[in-house]
């Protein structure tokens, strides 16, 4: 399986960790990330670099992991990535790998491994889109409705479709400094909340 990760010029950081981290799990293509320099936080940058990795995921027309450079995957990842998959109900659009999550995320189980989201499951740090569903994914890219924050065009692609997150899930975002925040982003507690080895 190809994961197509989003990496800032200049993070070699990042993109050393990631190489190490996934080593013999997945073939790794390093997509390059963007920075608006107008921009206080980062949103329109992350935004944009999720639709470059979905560009270069959707050519294959296969199941490919889109992610960014600052998560640890479980043990077996692909090993477990697929027993979730084969759980997955038909008709799935989209499946969280790992995802963030607060006082108003609300799930709804389907199975020990799949939990359907319903409101407020955030962070795009990993996931998969269902190639039948990539036109329709790239018409939401599109849509001027999420203002361009991958956050929002989640949770509007979970009040539309059926989007399944991974319970547990199979990796989790580390604390690091934020280019697009300028600042330490602690997403450890956060998104090890759901994740257990």
């Amino acid at each position: 399986m190809k994961a197509h990760f989003i990496n800032l010029a200049g993070r070699a950081d990042r993109n050393y960790l990631m190489q190490k981290n996934w080593e013999g799990i997945v073939q790794l293509q390093r997509i390059q990330g963007v920075i608006f320099p107008d921009e206080k936080f980062g949103a329109k940058g992350c935004y944009k670099g999720h639709f470059n990795a979905f560009q270069e995921a959707k050519k294959s027309n296969t199941l490919s992991v889109i992610c960014e450079d600052d998560i640890v995957p479980t043990s077996d990842f692909i090993k477990k990535l697929t027993s979730c998959v084969k759980e997955l109900p038909f008709g799935w659009t989209m499946l969280m790998v790992g995802c963030n999550c607060n006082e108003r995320t609300t799930f709804e189980k389907i199975t020990n491994n799949i939990s359907k989201a319903v409101s407020h499951v955030t962070a795009g740090h990993c996931y998969i889109i269902n190639p039948f569903f990539y036109d329709r994914f790239q018409a939401e890219l599109d849509n001027p409705e999420n203002g361009e924050n991958f956050d929002v065009l989640l949770m509007n692609l979970q009040k539309k479709y059926d989007v399944y997150v991974c319970i547990p899930t199979l990796c989790y975002q580390y604390e690091s400094f934020s280019n697009n925040s300028n600042r330490i982003v602690g997403n450890t507690i956060t998104t090890k909340k759901y994740f257990k080895e």
